[in-house]
């Protein structure tokens, strides 16, 4: 079976995160992996948490963007 990854970019919308992330599940075919980007603030946090173990996916990473918000200027490829 082919391996599946899912890249969930998200700010400041934790409703509309779960709707995604309940999309995902339904799929007929699971993912090997969830990743969810939050791109919003640290105050919000908390809601995007509590949007991804609502939803019955195993072992969603959760990845607080860091850097500058918005779009990427370049990509560094290794």
């Amino acid at each position: 079976m082919a391996r599946v990854s899912v890249v969930v970019p998200t700010c400041r919308r934790p409703v509309m995160l779960q709707r995604a992330l309940r999309s995902v599940a339904a799929q007929l075919t699971r993912p090997s992996e969830v990743i969810v980007v939050d791109d919003g603030p640290k105050s919000e946090r908390r809601a995007v948490q509590r949007a991804v173990s609502d939803v019955d996916l195993p072992d969603v990473r959760l990845v607080a963007n860091a850097r500058g918000k918005g779009a990427l200027t370049f990509v560094e490829v290794p």
